[in-house]
């Protein structure tokens, strides 16, 4: 079977690290490849205001365009909100069984509330899937939540030894940086498309520059996204 990498996000912009990240996973053989499942509405984010779910999945689709390996996928836009990952793991499951293997793609401080029961239906995720974890960029309030690499390995000989780390350093950098750095700079991202590529830039022309698509950027610029 096919073994399908699932990388659920709200994806409020896509940026070059989750398509490395899902780039890493194919390449280092964890997965045949992997499907960038858009979340219309993440049941950790209820009060927070998100983009419109097609403006989020064309996004990912501009992202992911020259990568025959990564796959958009709306897959959660017929499921009935909130979207609960336990609920999509089973519809998967029903709509494509035996044809894929699949896996899940998240964050260390995603595991953790994962292992800690903090899911729906956590147990169930935990014994029938198998799941990579990779370091990220976590906000500082939520440091406390991120286990060390030891304790987390302990955690894992619980569960099926294919709970594995996808290697490599963390990016830095978050969807809310850059949602941060555009609404703040209103001009960046015309200056960063315009920019001399051997200009010497700002440190928020900069991330831009290293960790967004350009036609991502040109997209959002185009419809008014994260201008408020």
């Amino acid at each position: 079977m096919k073994r399908v990498g699932l990388l659920f996000g709200t994806f409020d912009p896509i940026h070059n690290g989750h398509v490395k990240l899902a780039e890493k996973a194919v390449f280092q053989k964890m997965v045949d490849e992997v499907w960038l499942v858009v979340t219309p509405e993440n049941p950790f984010k209820k009060n927070k205001i998100i983009t419109d779910k097609h403006h989020r999945l064309e996004m990912v689709q501009i992202a992911t365009k020259f990568s025959s390996n990564l796959i958009p996928s709306d897959i959660e836009f017929n499921l009935s909100p909130p979207n609960y990952t336990s609920i999509t793991l089973k519809h998967l499951n029903a709509e494509y069984i035996n044809k894929y293997d699949f896996f899940m793609i998240m964050g260390w401080d995603n595991y953790v509330t994962l292992l800690n029961q903090k899911w729906k239906d956590s147990i169930f995720i935990l014994n029938n899937f198998k799941i990579i974890t990779y370091n990220r960029l976590v906000k500082p309030s939520t440091q406390i939540n991120v286990l060390s690499p030891a304790l987390i390995d302990e955690y894992r000989k619980s569960y099926d030894p294919l709970h594995i780390q996808i290697k490599g350093s963390l990016m830095p950098i978050s969807s809310s940086m850059i949602r941060k750095i555009i609404i703040e700079n209103k001009d960046v991202i015309s200056f960063f498309l315009g920019a001399d590529a051997g200009a010497k830039l700002l440190p928020q022309y900069q991330l831009l520059y290293e960790f967004m698509n350009k036609d991502v950027l040109k997209y959002i610029q185009k419809n008014n996204l994260y201008i408020h």
